[in-house]
């Protein structure tokens, strides 16, 4: 691991031989002279035993007159020159990723590359690596190695490491759904030990994307009677009402007779049962409410936030009621603008909502409901609605 380069002098020549030696064949050197020689030697890359190695060497010289062989005198021998040569490991570590721009569940593969840069074997070695915050596990996919479960991280060991030499590894991680919307950094850092080495760590930061996506729809009759029909006999303060017809009406339904809003509760051919007393002469007009549904969801990868809906009733429509109830709403009977505040959505939720109006007068009219959330969002679905005749 230590081996002769070259030597250079002015005087004579010079060369490794035998093996192992350098001889300087210098010639005639005059009394008070002298000459001088340089060489050089290398320490190898690799092969040198850990540690600091203690390396001696001396030089002799002989000549025809003096000193013919044998034990030379001291003066005829230098002194020892020491150099130490240090042989140690050096790891060196690598991580990367074979995506570093992401969407929530995506799998991400981490390759780690140890190196010995040094000079001597790397005993003991030990790969860490912490899984990434919002990211889980999913394989080893190169190497031999293993989940460390209770501390949520990878582990390759390696018993030995020469210099020079290099070993690869992988897994695989998958990036969790849903995630906060917008940019979440995911950064993976893993560190390699020996025990006659120092150990090195790197670092590889991936970015991961996402958003909410919002959808609306908003449903109910195509067509509405008004009147739905008239009061067949007067009614004086009673929960019992005869109609002429009570072919358009049903269970449920909220009605407008004389001024007064009744919901049905039975229907018995044409005599409707309702929840609140009611006074009318017979003839008076039965105007029919409607009932809308309104449906969302969220099939993004992000949660939406601030998620408010509302409908704005068009003309000549009046607020019955909602369910669940509104946030805010007009008073029965009066027109304006029905809000519910909806909070944050997650990510595959869906919800549902409802609201009765009821038209005073005929035409055709779009009812529009809107759903905004944070990040500009702003969704609509609309529907129409023709007012008019009587047909049962």
């Amino acid at each position: 691991y230590f081996s002769y380069v070259s030597c250079n002098t002015a005087s004579g020549t010079c060369s490794e031989n035998p093996t192992g030696t350098l001889t300087w064949n210098l010639g005639t050197l005059t009394a008070g002279s002298s000459s001088t020689l340089t060489y050089q030697m290398l320490a190898a890359s690799s092969g040198i035993p850990s540690g600091l190695s203690e390396l001696n060497n001396t030089a002799s010289v002989a000549d025809d007159a003096y000193y013919t062989g044998g034990t030379p005198p001291a003066n005829c021998s230098s002194e020892t020159v020491s150099v130490s040569v240090s042989g140690n490991p050096k790891l060196a570590l690598v991580l990367t990723a074979n995506n570093v721009a992401v969407l929530p569940s995506d799998l991400v593969i981490y390759t780690l590359q140890v190196t010995n840069n040094g000079s001597s074997t790397a005993n003991d070695l030990l790969i860490a690596n912490p899984i990434p915050s919002a990211t889980g596990f999913v394989e080893i996919t190169s190497g031999t190695g293993s989940f460390d479960t209770l501390n949520n991280q990878v582990l390759f060991p390696l018993a030995s490491l020469a210099a020079a030499a290099s070993a690869n590894y992988s897994f695989t991680v998958q990036v969790n759904n849903p995630l906060t919307s917008g940019s979440t950094t995911i950064t993976s850092t893993a560190t390699v030990s020996a025990a006659n080495a120092k150990a090195s760590s790197d670092s590889v930061t991936i970015t991961a994307t996402a958003a909410p996506i919002m959808s609306i729809s908003l449903s109910g009759p195509g067509n509405i009677p008004l009147p739905a029909t008239t009061l067949a006999a007067n009614a004086n303060t009673s929960n019992t009402l005869i109609m002429t017809s009570a072919a358009l009406l049903s269970p449920g339904d909220y009605i407008l007779v004389n001024s007064s809003y009744a919901r049905i509760t039975s229907i018995a051919g044409d005599l409707v049962t309702v929840d609140t007393p009611i006074t009318a002469t017979s003839g008076d007009s039965i105007q029919l409410a409607a009932s809308y549904s309104i449906l969302y969801q969220n099939t993004g990868n992000a949660a939406a936030t601030n998620v408010l809906i509302n409908e704005t009733l068009p003309a000549g429509w009046g607020y019955i009621a909602s369910s669940p109830t509104a946030t805010s709403a007009p008073s029965v009977g009066s027109n304006g603008t029905i809000n519910w505040v909806i909070g944050t959505v997650e990510a595959g939720n869906s919800g549902a909502m409802q609201f009765v109006a009821l038209p005073t007068s005929s035409g055709s009219f779009t009812h529009t409901a809107t759903l905004t959330a944070d990040g500009s969002i702003t969704e609509t679905a609309t529907t129409t609605a023709l007012v008019g005749g009587l047909t049962g």
